[in-house]
């Protein structure tokens, strides 16, 4: 997989891409819908999968897992190529337009755009998924946006997820997650010790 750190470094795809946007954080059952319906588009438009996703985390939340994680984990789904957009202040204040418009359109010019229903982007979270429904009607892209997963009546999130593991409620938390609670990092031997370290962003 392909991995493009910040926009300065992305260099446009040679065919329009599939994407999906999204923070992705953990890699929960939901996002996996998500991924494995944008890989599905890719081949059948013979086309490059390509995700874009965000760091730090735009809600200042502790990620369930490191960036160097969550980039393993699609590679290992399949994924062609991940653009990760640097999410600093500057950044926090593009208006959702400016986003579609110098973003979206003029720099990434995808074929297909998958979100989930729950995504916001621009300033204040002002543009949803009918921003885009609205957007792509005149930028002439194809829409797919992905309704939630629930869990016993609640929606898989990662803000949920976080909290399963905070209270030790493993099994829950590997319900929605979809696999074993993990964590990814080097092996440091200290003495006779191993140490499991998570890795340094």
């Amino acid at each position: 997989m392909k991995v493009f750190y910040d926009l300065t470094h992305f260099k446009p795809q040679n065919v329009k891409p599939a994407v999906a946007l999204g923070v992705f954080d953990g890699l929960h059952r939901g996002h996996q819908r998500i991924i494995s319906r944008l890989i599905k588009e890719a081949k059948r438009f013979k086309t490059t999968s390509l995700i874009v996703t965000f760091f730090p985390h735009p809600q200042k939340e502790n990620s369930l897992y490191s960036l160097s994680h969550r980039l393993t984990l699609l590679e290992d789904a399949g994924v062609d190529t991940c653009l990760v957009i640097r999410f600093n202040s500057a950044f926090r204040a593009i208006s959702a337009s400016a986003f579609l418009n110098n973003i979206l359109i003029a720099k990434i010019n995808p074929a297909i755009v998958f979100i989930g229903r729950n995504f916001t982007f621009g300033r204040n979270a002002q543009g949803n998924w009918r921003t885009l429904r609205d957007y792509s009607k005149k930028a002439k892209f194809k829409l797919r946006i992905v309704d939630v997963l629930t869990y016993r009546g609640l929606v898989i999130s990662s803000s949920r997820i976080r909290k399963l593991i905070k209270r030790g409620d493993f099994d829950t938390a590997q319900k929605l997650l979809g696999r074993p609670v993990s964590i990814f990092g080097k092996t440091v031997r200290t003495g006779a010790t191993r140490h499991r370290c998570r890795p340094r962003l």
